[in-house]
């Protein structure tokens, strides 16, 4: 449907006989809950990653503090 001699170019009154696939409604529901469960996921990891690196933050500052004090 595209005419032109440089650029192909679709003319506007064409558009309304433009066809597009869609999914069904079930399967689009299945992408909505497939995304939501991987953004709850990716929170949950964020959360995780988060308390990893407060845990790795108190372990450097005991090891610093063990070593300055001859503990070690």
């Amino acid at each position: 449907m595209a005419s032109c001699s440089t650029v192909q170019q679709m003319r506007v009154p064409d558009s309304k006989n433009l066809q597009l696939p869609l999914p069904t409604l079930r399967e689009q529901q299945d992408v909505v809950a497939t995304l939501d469960a991987m953004r709850d996921e990716t929170i949950e990891l964020g959360v995780i990653r988060s308390r990893k690196l407060a845990a790795l933050a108190e372990l450097k500052k005991f090891l610093l503090h063990q070593a300055f004090s001859g503990a070690l």
